[in-house]
């Protein structure tokens, strides 16, 4: 995984299918926790995507190691 400065100095938008090999989960799992909330996500019509610094905060928040 990269580190939470590299994530946070990124600038493009991450999909769902980066955020997921990111943190080793499944797409399904990123897609369910920004339907549901949990995860901030952006709606570009019928995509979405997910801002670096906002994701790193969101796992400094549930207590991710730098």
């Amino acid at each position: 995984m990269a580190t939470l400065k590299e994530l946070e100095n990124r600038r493009e938008l991450l999909t769902a299918e980066e955020l997921a090999a990111l943190l080793n989960v499944s797409e399904k799992t990123v897609y369910r926790w920004s339907k549901l909330g949990s995860l901030p996500s952006v709606r570009l019509g019928t995509a979405v995507r997910f801002e670096p610094a906002v994701v790193t905060i969101w796992l400094r928040e549930r207590g991710a190691a730098a």
